[in-house]
């Protein structure tokens, strides 16, 4: 058991790796929960495939409901940066789903994990650019066709409450992301990240909103807010094509809503 200030689930998740000797890590968030046979059947697969890393399937649970997650993932994948099946396996990543670039669900070889660290500075995105980088220096990737993690869905979470710092952090994923993907060098690349990005820019707008709404920002920070989004770099990708194209049905609706008010300059 270790003790530590609270320095955030980066820190923490940092701390953790810093110290451990065991031959396999896996991360498990608090206030979720996994089947019983979890560690051991991520285990064996790793061990027959021998591969570095291992996914499970992931479901979302609240008080309300339990949903599964439906989502292609290889059953087997030996990492080439020339192949298409590569490509479209990182690309996957880039999805309206923020907990499938979770590293929780994955067991990996504790070799494969140590050079690489999460980015303290960021509250969002940071697990999945730490996913990124890692899983492009692993050798095979394997999955395991079951539902093993189940992820809890707080209403109350950093996810969902107003951040008044989410522009400058999700800049820095713009840049970072930009720089991993760029080394692919596919020509559908653009297309990709542009999807991306405007998500990007959509959750930093919607969060305005909240701020707005929830009384935490007075009508002129509002605007400055959202005046500082329109001149990022991520508004350039907030384009009607870019969000029909998102993969969630009920994020192009709240795509479209958004997109009409902040292009009409109604707010």
């Amino acid at each position: 058991v270790i003790h530590k200030e609270n320095g955030g689930v980066s820190s923490a998740r940092n701390l953790g790796l810093d110290i451990a000797h065991g031959e396999y890590i896996a991360f498990i968030d608090s206030d979720d929960r996994v089947h019983k046979e979890y560690i051991e059947k991520l285990y064996k697969k790793i061990e027959t495939e021998k591969a570095d890393v291992c996914f499970c399937r992931i479901m979302e649970f609240s008080s309300k409901q339990i949903k599964k997650i439906q989502e292609p993932l290889p059953a087997i994948l030996d990492i080439n940066l020339g192949k298409k099946n590569t490509i479209n396996f990182f690309y996957s990543y880039l999805s309206c789903r923020g907990i499938n670039g979770s590293p929780c669900r994955s067991l990996y070889k504790n070799i494969v994990l140590k050079k690489h660290r999460f980015l303290c500075q960021l509250v969002r995105a940071e697990d999945l650019l730490f996913n990124l980088e890692v899983l492009l220096n692993c050798k095979r990737i394997a999955s395991l066709d079951e539902w093993l993690y189940e992820y809890r869905m707080n209403e109350a979470s950093q996810m969902h409450s107003y951040n008044q710092s989410l522009l400058k952090n999700y800049l820095e994923v713009y840049r970072r992301t930009f720089e991993f993907f760029i080394q692919f060098n596919n020509k559908h690349s653009k297309k990709k990240l542009k999807k991306y990005f405007s998500l990007l820019c959509l959750v930093c707008f919607t969060n305005e909103f909240k701020g707005r709404l929830n009384h935490k920002l007075d009508r002129a920070e509002f605007k400055k807010k959202m005046k500082e989004i329109r001149a990022s770099k991520l508004y350039q990708y907030f384009t009607l094509i870019n969000g029909i194209r998102l993969d969630n049905i009920k994020v192009v609706i709240k795509f479209l809503i958004v997109w009409i008010l902040v292009k009409t300059r109604l707010v």
